[in-house]
């Protein structure tokens, strides 16, 4: 029942209902500028550490390409195996990520965080190992050898075809990690 000069009671109940989906829609709005936002800020490092377990698959500058399953990463490298085959990859030698299991937008928890340490310790693996090793340069080039140095910024690497050991007589190519798209098992 109404009063004389009063509006229905619905006509209230109306009002306040649009209020109140206007109210959530703004919400919404803000939540989605905020996911937006938090998304912006997360690299192709944060996605890689979220991503340890996952198999990959990277295109590299050069036109090469790799994939396996990612091992381990830190901020400017990343480690795929795929059997017995070890390769670290230059994150700035990769153009493309295929198997990324969240778009960036949809990235809500840190992973465990990429390695404290530089790519030193799966190099290092691989020189331990005195397998014949292929570097992928960023200039579409094909090295291989065996690894006799791994320094904080170059490899050493004694230069030989991959179906004999290495030789006295052998030279030794020093590999800045910037010309490096990738290095691992030929």
């Amino acid at each position: 029942m109404t009063r004389a000069g009063s509006q229905p009671e619905w006509v209230d109940a109306e009002a306040a209902s649009r209020a109140l989906a206007a109210e959530r829609d703004e919400v919404d709005a803000e939540a989605g500028e905020r996911r937006r936002a938090d998304a912006a800020r997360v690299t192709v490092s944060d996605r890689l550490a979220a991503a340890v377990g996952q198999q990959l698959s990277v295109g590299l500058l050069g036109g090469h390409r790799a994939s396996g399953q990612l091992r381990d990463c830190g901020e400017d490298w990343l480690w795929l195996t795929s059997g017995q085959r070890d390769l670290v990859v230059r994150i700035r030698a990769c153009l493309t990520v295929d198997g990324l299991a969240e778009p960036a937008g949809a990235v809500t928890a840190p992973g465990p965080g990429p390695s404290g340490a530089g790519p030193g310790h799966p190099l290092r693996s691989l020189m331990r190992a005195r397998q014949p090793v292929a570097a992928l340069l960023v200039d579409g080039r094909r090295l291989t050898g065996t690894l006799v140095q791994v320094g904080a910024d170059a490899v050493d690497l004694v230069a030989h075809p991959v179906d004999r050991r290495p030789r006295p007589t052998d030279s030794v190519t020093t590999v800045a990690w910037s010309g490096l798209s990738a290095l691992g098992a030929p």
